[in-house]
């Protein structure tokens, strides 16, 4: 599998200086950059809808990944916390927010973008991935992704409990894996070092996660932009740019 394309994505808001230092590390523009869709503060405006401008203007042709986060937390109904029986409905409770956030931010529905629930490493069950892929696929607006440790909790309940019976709506999920190369430490680098691409692309692993293609994967290498902001490089399929908005 090719992953001819690169960008990043980052915990917080991204400014016009940050996006810049990396471009200057990098020696070229990102090619995409992954926006969460809350804040930290679970706000409905997290901001998105102006940076969406700013990466343009900064970078013509650069992408946004949208990413749902906050479903770790145990603050809301769309959280992966919960009873065994509330687990596919606080799915389905997710995918209707992440498509309002989303829509709030300005990204359009029905043009096949993908938007990337982050687990993480959780222990999440196939009930409530069922809810999140089920749900976004219902109107065919966005289209369903998971981003995570794939070789989590989450991922083993994915695969070791859908492998005999292959739902139909697993073959329309897809995964941006967080870990590439099996078990080697992240490699870090200051953007004021003259380093920048090529970085460390994933192995000859990559590409899928047993039965799921892997278009977006997390290059395990991170940029130091600050002592205290650290943005993680990712490199994608170009069908998984095709995804992004």
């Amino acid at each position: 599998m090719i992953f001819p394309r690169w960008g990043c994505d980052f915990s917080e808001n991204v400014s016009a200086p940050l996006f810049h230092a990396v471009q200057s590390w990098a020696g070229r523009r990102p090619d995409f950059w992954g926006l969460y869709l809350w804040d930290r503060h679970m706000q409905f405006d997290s901001g998105i809808r102006d940076m969406i401008p700013m990466l343009r203007s900064s970078s013509p042709g650069c992408r946004v990944l949208p990413i749902m986060n906050r479903v770790v937390d145990r603050r809301w109904s769309g959280s992966v916390q919960g009873q065994p029986g509330e687990a596919h409905g606080r799915g389905v409770s997710a995918a209707r927010k992440a498509k309002e956030l989303a829509l709030n931010a300005g990204i359009p529905p029905y043009r096949g973008i993908r938007i990337f629930v982050d687990l993480e490493c959780e222990n999440v069950s196939v009930d409530w991935m069922r809810g999140w892929t089920e749900e976004l696929l219902a109107v065919g607006q966005f289209l369903p992704g998971i981003y995570g440790n794939h070789r989590g909790p989450w991922a083993h309940n994915l695969f070791d409990n859908t492998a005999r019976s292959q739902p139909a709506w697993l073959s329309k999920l897809r995964i941006w894996a967080s870990h590439p190369c099996f078990g080697s430490p992240p490699h870090m680098r200051d953007a004021n070092s003259s380093s920048g691409l090529p970085f460390n692309l994933p192995g000859a692993q990559a590409g899928r996660v047993r039965e799921l293609q892997t278009t977006v994967w997390q290059a395990w290498e991170a940029i130091h932009v600050s002592p205290h902001h650290v943005v993680d490089v990712d490199v994608a399929t170009e069908g998984g740019y095709a995804e992004m908005f």
